[in-house]
């Protein structure tokens, strides 16, 4: 299994429908692999994602907040953990892969 519709299909499946799913854009290219190595915090996508999830904590803030991303969008996650606050997020999956 990887992310996107099929963790989100998962997870709606496990938690009852109780679930909203919020994807992120991103250039998937090899210029923001580059900055994703260099400058993770600073990705469009890393930024993105952390202001989503400030989001729905504002809007919700007992929610539960899962961030999940494979290859380069691994890489977005790491840089929107370094965006966030410790304990902001219950759980980070991290699927990467060697270019």
């Amino acid at each position: 299994m990887v992310v996107g519709p099929p963790l989100a299909n998962q997870l709606i499946s496990a938690m009852g429908g109780d679930v909203a799913v919020q994807g992120v854009n991103y250039p998937a290219d090899v210029e923001g692999v580059a900055e994703g190595s260099i400058n993770p915090k600073g990705t469009q996508g890393s930024q993105n994602m952390a202001m989503f999830t400030n989001m729905a904590l504002q809007a919700c803030p007992n929610t539960k907040v899962v961030l999940a991303g494979y290859s380069q969008g691994a890489q977005q996650v790491h840089g929107a953990l370094m965006n966030l606050q410790s304990g902001q997020v219950s759980v980070r999956t991290f699927i990467a892969s060697l270019f």
